[in-house]
């Protein structure tokens, strides 16, 4: 999937930097790269939030659908005799 959106080789980077730093100029660059940090992990502790969020829903239904076979495998004990 993300080899067809990034699809840049090491010259286009090469380019892209310098343009990056042509128009911020190099004492703005290491402001920048904080910043673009930051905001990396704030969006990886986001999906991490995600993740253990759905995994612990997810257990819950597991755990609902357990008791809910344990229910209708007694109830089917209790009809058959």
């Amino acid at each position: 999937m993300f080899q067809s959106i990034l699809f840049i080789s090491g010259p286009e980077i090469f380019v892209v930097f310098l343009f990056i730093l042509l128009f911020f100029g190099a004492d703005k660059i290491p402001e920048i790269a904080k910043t673009l940090g930051k905001g990396v992990r704030e969006f990886k502790k986001a999906t991490d939030e995600i993740k253990k969020e759905m995994n612990r829903n997810g257990t819950d239904l597991i755990k609902d659908f357990d008791d809910i076979k344990k229910d209708i495998d007694k109830t089917k004990s209790d009809l058959l005799g």
